[in-house]
């Protein structure tokens, strides 16, 4: 990450600002490990769980399985809406964390300048 913004060009700096790049080096890392547990841990996980449930359902009785079949589709479909809702949060909340840490950074740089004139 570091050497692709080091390629930035002054405008996209500009554009950018220094708060915007210190919060996404920092958030957006901190984001793709949890992501990348979510998936390991959800995604792969979940419907080899799910599987095994139809399967003992199965052997014990045939009837319980209409209800796993029944309710895992509408699970599905549940996630899929939350995570649907969830993605423009999360744009808002990446947005408010920017501002949030501009104001910090001219909050500290205002603080040595301060200082300067003690």
């Amino acid at each position: 990450m570091f050497s692709k913004i080091e390629d930035f060009s002054q405008s996209e700096f500009d554009k950018l600002g220094t708060a915007t790049l210190i919060t996404r080096t920092t958030n957006d890392v901190t984001q793709v490990q949890t992501v990348t547990v979510m998936v390991f841990s959800t995604l792969l996980f979940a419907p080899l769980t799910a599987l095994g449930g139809i399967i003992m359902a199965l052997q014990e009785e045939s009837s319980l399985t209409w209800i796993f079949a029944a309710i895992i589709p509408i699970l599905a479909i549940i996630i899929i809406l939350i995570l649907k809702a969830s993605l423009p949060l999360s744009k808002k909340m990446q947005i408010r964390i920017d501002k949030l840490n501009l104001v910090l950074r001219e909050s500290l740089i205002g603080i040595r300048v301060v200082r300067a004139f003690k």
